[in-house]
Order: C-alpha cells, then sequence, then structure tokens
C-alpha cells in the first residue's frame, strides 16, 4: 500500500495494549487509525458500518462478547451506548489487550465517554505524517539532542555531515500527512479529497460535539481565516465580526474544531496569556489557502507539524512542554520546548540570518530564563553557532 509506513506510535499502542483493558487511539480522520487498528486487531468492525453500528445498538453486550482480543472498534464514537456496555465487560472480564477503539472525535469531549472510560482506556493521540514518517526515517531526536546537550558545537558539526542527504521541506506544506489524502501525488485528486474530509468532518461529525446550524460554509470561512492567521494571537472579536459568528457561539466552535482535530490553540506565557492556532495538518490549510504566503509563515507551519511529534511521541524520562513565549507583541517567540532540566527558544527568522530585533528578543527570553539555548531557524541558512547558548540552523537540519 503507499501509504503503509512506519508509525512512531506503534510502539506505544503495543505497550498500552500490555496494561490495559482498553486502549484508543484517537484523531483526526485519514490520520491512519485504521490502518493501525486492523494491523493490531484479532478481530475488526467499523462502525462507520451501517450494518455493525444496527447490531452493536441492538445488543451492546453480545456484540463485545467473546471475540478475539484486541477487538478492534473503528470510529467508536458513532455509538455512545457501548462505552457502558465496555465499562461493565472489562469489570466482570478483567483481561488486558481486550479492546482497540478509535475514535475521530475526542473521547473526553464526550461526558457520557468520559465518565464510563476513566480509569480503564489507556489513550493515544496519533498526529498526521510527519516529513520524516512519509519518508521511512526514524523519529528525528533534534530536539532531545540539542535541548540536552552541553554545548552546541558538537552538535551542529554531526548535523552539518548530513544536510546535503535531505530534500527540501516545503512540499509537505502542500500535501500535509493524512495519509489517506497525501500519497495522492494529482493536486486536483487531493483538492477533492480535502473537500470530501471537511464536508463529513463539518455535515456531521460536528454535530456530535456542538449540534450547531451554522452552514457548513461558515464554518469553512472561519476555517479559511484560522488557517491565514496560524502562530498569530488570535483576536476573538475581531474574528467574531468578520466571519458574523458571535462570541458565545465562536468559543463553542473552536472547541468544536479542537475535539476534531481540525485545529489545536496554544496558550502563550511570558506576559498576559493568549490563545494561538495552528491546524492539525497543515496539507489542510494549504487547501484552504490558496495563497501565496511568505517564508516566515511556511516555515512557522513547517516547524509546527513536525516538531512536535518528537515532542508528543516522547519515551524518555524527559517530560517536554512545546508552547509559545510572548512578553509584549513584539518581542514573541515562536516555540518553547521546556522540561524540568532544560529550555530552548527556537525563532523562525524571515531572512537567512536573525535581525537585530530577532537577536533582542531571543536575549530577552534567555533572561527570564538563565541557562536557556536559542535556536534561529530560517529555510537556507547554514549551521552557525552565534555564541555557546545559541545557533542558526536550516529548518530541515531539524526534520
Amino acid at each position: 500500500m503507499p501509504h503503509n509506513r512506519l508509525r512512531y506510535l506503534t510502539s506505544a499502542i503495543k505497550k498500552g495494549l500490555s496494561y490495559s483493558p482498553i486502549v484508543g487511539i484517537f484523531g483526526s480522520r485519514q490520520v491512519g487509525k485504521t490502518h493501525l487498528l486492523t494491523s493490531l486487531s484479532a478481530e475488526y468492525v467499523s462502525l462507520d458500518q451501517r450494518n455493525s453500528l444496527a447490531t452493536l445498538e441492538a445488543d451492546e453486550t453480545q456484540f463485545i462478547s467473546n471475540r478475539g482480543a484486541p477487538f478492534g472498534i473503528d470510529e467508536s464514537q458513532m455509538a455512545p451506548t457501548l462505552f457502558p456496555a465496555l465499562k461493565e465487560y472489562v469489570r466482570l472480564h478483567p483481561k488486558k489487550g481486550a479492546f482497540l477503539l478509535t475514535g475521530s472525535v475526542r473521547y473526553l469531549s464526550r461526558k457520557s465517554i468520559r465518565e464510563s472510560l476513566t480509569g480503564r482506556i489507556a489513550l493515544f493521540e496519533l498526529l498526521p505524517l510527519t516529513l520524516a514518517e512519509t519518508e521511512d526515517r526514524p523519529i528525528p531526536h533534534f530536539i532531545r539532542d540539542f535541548h540536552l546537550t552541553k554545548k552546541i558545537e558538537p552538535q551542529l558539526s554531526v548535523i552539518s555531515t548530513h544536510l546535503e542527504k535531505l530534500r527540501s521541506p516545503l512540499s509537505y506544506l502542500e500535501t500535509g500527512g493524512l495519509p489517506g489524502i497525501c500519497f495522492f501525488r494529482d493536486p486536483t485528486i487531493r483538492s477533492q479529497k480535502f473537500e470530501s474530509h471537511l464536508d463529513t468532518v463539518l455535515s456531521r461529525d460536528i454535530k456530535l460535539i456542538f449540534p450547531t446550524t451554522l452552514e457548513p460554509k461558515i464554518l469553512i470561512g472561519l476555517l479559511i481565516e484560522l488557517a491565514k492567521s496560524q502562530g498569530d494571537v488570535i483576536d476573538y472579536s475581531k474574528l467574531s465580526r468578520k466571519t458574523r459568528i458571535s462570541r458565545p457561539t465562536l468559543a463553542k466552535v473552536f472547541n468544536a474544531f479542537e475535539s476534531l482535530y481540525l485545529i489545536r490553540r496554544l496558550r502563550t506565557f511570558g506576559g498576559p496569556p493568549k490563545d494561538i492556532c495552528y491546524f492539525e495538518d497543515q496539507g489542510l490549510a494549504s487547501h484552504l489557502l490558496n495563497t501565496q504566503v511568505d517564508r516566515r509563515f511556511q516555515l512557522r507551519r513547517l516547524l509546527y507539524a513536525n516538531l512536535r511529534q518528537e515532542v508528543h511521541y516522547n519515551d524518555s524520562a524527559e517530560n517536554y512542554q512545546f508552547t509559545t513565549w510572548r512578553s509584549t507583541p513584539s518581542h514573541q517567540i515562536d516555540f518553547v520546548v521546556q522540561s524540568k532540566t532544560a529550555v530552548t527558544g527556537i525563532q523562525v527568522l524571515q531572512e537567512s540570518t536573525p535581525t537585530r530585533e530577532e537577536l533582542k528578543t531571543g536575549a530577552i527570553f534567555s533572561k527570564s530564563f538563565p541557562g536557556a539555548k536559542m535556536l534561529y531557524v530560517s529555510l537556507d541558512s547554514a549551521p552557525n553557532v552565534l555564541h555557546h547558548q545559541a545557533a542558526c540552523m536550516p529548518a530541515k537540519a531539524l526534520l
């Protein structure tokens, strides 16, 4: 199969099956949950199929009884009555790795599911494919190595020897990381797939979270505005006026978009907390944008989509956080990686080298976190040590 790629989450799922009676894989539609599910399950059904859903609703207990383990149930959010039945079944028949579920709606956003599964399920979120995953490369460890290293110089020397082997990463923004879409080479077909994806999510799935009467074209208009402003502070009042969606309704729509894995909000720190938005899949964002954007904006999207996987799939003793820092409107660090032992700021550049203002912002950030490292990233800069705690790096070296 063209999208048969090793997923970095696979080992974590297998580990979850070894200690939890129920394991859940959740994430966007088309993100590859079904492929993982069928490869790991002894038996498999999809509740997107009407016959399977009707059989389950007729007798939930009978439906899940005497199944091969793990019994894979795809799109499980389609049947809310399934979860109380699972709760009772695993109470009476405690067995590790009995059920493997997937969902295209964030489980804990639905009260009935949350109450039934708390303490009984190991949840794993599957992110869109990264550039490294599409190329069948091992998970990069740039953040770990740069973040935790005591000296920057040796790390940059190693990276420099591998740069020539890496292709330009910008094409990733056009295709994105949804396996059900991104491997189609014909842009017309990809566009049709994205349209179908949006239609399913905005016409059907959203009603599982928020029974809105807003038409899909209004919701798409909101998504277009969000796609254009990724990485910028969200001005909810301005967005409300522009989309003609009231502030209270806008808040509910944002929560629904996040629950459906369309967007993710990051909360700034370092000053008054603000919300910043990124699309979960940058291919979908490019489909909505359908316009030329500047280099810095492209690079910011590229780094968000690829760097967070190293934090998200981290299995080390370090507990990483991936966020953004903003002391004033003119002083913002695009991404910050924090752990108990280190802090690294990652600043996206418009040109190959940082400007005086960008260096000033980095200095202010470093003063706030003594010992923090600063990494300035551009599309085409050469690896360069600025001082013992700061360096410039081309984007492809991180990916």
